[in-house]
């Protein structure tokens, strides 16, 4: 991962407003209007959970779940896009799949040959587990009958 200074990337970007040089953080202020639009956001998101649990629309559950979760999600995420926890939420999301992208991930062949190593091992060590546990109980039934 790189390191982003204040120049490279954040510091431009609509939430920073800016950089503190003691902690070497960007600084946000956020506003009022983004602490409202937060509360409708899960004020929602509460009323959802309302209707599917009381069940006032006397629909059958399989409905109500899909309902629920697509308009709820739906609403939530435009609500939230609109204040700087969503749209900080996005630049995350985005941030995140753009390194996901940079990762090198193994051909075909190493990952055959790494996923043969790993059950040779696991059936080794099975193997070896069993005869320990075989071992132990000869000897206990041994020494328990005999006396």
């Amino acid at each position: 991962m790189t390191e982003k200074t204040p120049s490279e990337s954040y510091s431009s970007e609509k939430g920073i407003n800016q950089w503190d040089k003691k902690n070497n953080s960007a600084t946000k202020k956020i506003g009022v209007a983004d602490y409202v639009k937060s509360v409708v956001a899960f004020s929602v998101f509460g009323l959802g959970l309302w209707v599917y649990y009381t069940n006032i629309l006397n629909i059958s559950l399989y409905l109500r779940y899909v309902i629920l979760a697509l308009s709820g999600l739906i609403v939530v995420v435009l609500i939230l896009s609109w204040c700087q926890y969503g749209r900080d939420f996005l630049l995350y999301v985005k941030d995140s799949y753009a390194e996901f992208k940079k990762v090198v991930w193994p051909t075909r062949a190493e990952s055959t040959r790494i996923t043969i190593r790993v059950i040779m091992f696991a059936l080794i060590l099975s193997a070896f587990i069993y005869a320990v546990d075989s071992l132990i109980t000869v000897v206990f039934n041994a020494v328990l009958l005999k006396g």
